[in-house]
Order: C-alpha cells, then structure tokens, then sequence
C-alpha cells in the first residue's frame, strides 16, 4: 500500500485505513492522527492508549494534550516507563499500568 508507514523502534506501522502492531489490526485507532509516543503509548484524536491496556480504547485517566513520557523514550522489556500529564504520574511495564499519584 503506497500510504503505508512504519516505525521501527516501535514495531507499529499504519496505511490510510489501519494502524498495526505485531499482527494486530486496529478498527478503531485513527491512522490520520495516530501517534507513537515511546515506551509502547500512542495517541490519536480519542486519546492515548497502551499495549498493556485495552489497546483499541484510550486510558480514560489520561489528558491526551499534556500527557508525556518523562523516563525513557523507548520502551524495553523489564524496564519501566513513566509519564506524566497535567492530573497524574503514571508507571507502565510489563506486569501493567498504574496511576501513581
């Protein structure tokens, strides 16, 4: 498909319909305002959302506007992810995702 995109460091890809992760496909996610925002987190127009969560619905605790990675960029496996936005902290591994404060 000659709209198709892909990212490596993060194993996503999307076209002009579809966003994909690793064999799955998307019939809800945005593809025209899809964006990866590291440590396995992306936003669209309806929100952020996360691998470890439901990944067509966006984490209602999250502000999609402020919402950011603080700790590190890229996701690896067994180390955690935190982000923040304007309300929380929040934690991300591979054992899930947590509302810290």
């Amino acid at each position: 498909v000659d709209t198709f995109v892909f990212y490596p460091h993060f194993n996503y890809g999307k076209d002009s319909r579809h966003v994909y992760y690793d064999g799955w496909v998307s019939q809800k996610i945005d593809p025209a305002t899809f964006e990866m925002l590291g440590c396995d987190f992306w936003r669209d127009r309806r929100g952020v959302y996360s691998a470890f969560v439901n990944m067509e619905e966006p984490i209602e605790t999250i502000d999609k506007d402020t919402f950011e990675i603080i700790d590190p960029p890229y996701f690896s496996p067994g180390l955690p992810c935190t982000a923040r936005d304007k309300n929380h902290l929040y934690r991300h591994d591979i054992n899930g995702f947590q509302v810290l404060e």
